[in-house]
């Protein structure tokens, strides 16, 4: 499902759970504090855990609400604000196959 992108990777993936890896995260608490904020705004996420010290995100989320492609656009939109070197149109277009 989710292809290569270079400073992301997929730590696993289940309908309403994802964690994620993001190495420019990786040792940067406050923008772990910052990723937690953001994205727990989106209506979709019910949960969100960081873990700065190994990069980790796990995002909890509505299954139904993930796949109205106005929320993957916003949770794509606070991740290309927060990450700008990732490609976050690859991240998204995996989100909505």
């Amino acid at each position: 499902m989710f292809a290569k992108i270079p400073g992301f990777k997929v730590i696993f993936f289940h309908p309403g759970r994802l964690k994620v890896r993001i190495d420019s995260l990786k040792g940067q608490r406050p923008l772990g504090v910052q990723t937690a904020k953001e994205l727990s705004a989106n209506q979709a996420v019910k949960k969100i855990a960081v873990d700065p010290a190994k990069g980790d995100v796990l995002i909890q989320y509505d299954r139904e609400m993930i796949k109205d492609p106005n929320i993957v656009d916003q949770l794509a939109a606070s991740l290309k604000k927060l990450y700008p070197e990732l490609d976050i149109d690859a991240l998204r277009g995996k989100l909505l196959d």
